[in-house]
């Protein structure tokens, strides 16, 4: 646990990619989602159901955890931010459902590497 603790705080320290903020951004993220799903209301994008359900009246900054690269000398930590409950998380859901839904599928798929071998070989 002291090596795991360590090991993020020397991550999150590295100043060129992250940096502290002194006030949480939070409130500002609601206000600004909610002044987005206001005006997608207003203009007919979503129904006031879908509006409820996307509205986000309190909420958590994302967490970042980190999981060993185990393939790696050393086992360096790679960093995970996770989103859930987060304000924005059920927007990113609703926009990638809709994004999934207009791209058409392939006809086909390639499974492993072992199966791209195949077909070239065909």
């Amino acid at each position: 646990r002291d090596d795991y603790l360590s090991n993020m705080l020397t991550l999150l320290a590295d100043k060129n990619t992250y940096r502290v903020v002194k006030k949480s951004p939070i409130n500002k993220l609601i206000s600004s989602l909610h002044d987005l799903l206001a005006r997608w209301r207003a203009q007919d994008y979503i129904s006031i159901t879908k509006y409820k359900s996307l509205n986000c009246t309190d909420g958590v900054l994302p967490r970042a955890y980190g999981l060993p690269k185990i393939h790696k000398k050393n086992n360096p930590l790679r960093i995970i931010v996770s989103s859930k409950n987060t304000p924005l998380y059920g927007l990113a859901k609703f926009l990638h459902d809709i994004i999934y839904k207009s791209i058409p599928r392939p006809d086909s798929q390639i499974i492993n590497s072992t199966q791209v071998v195949e077909r070239i070989d065909d």
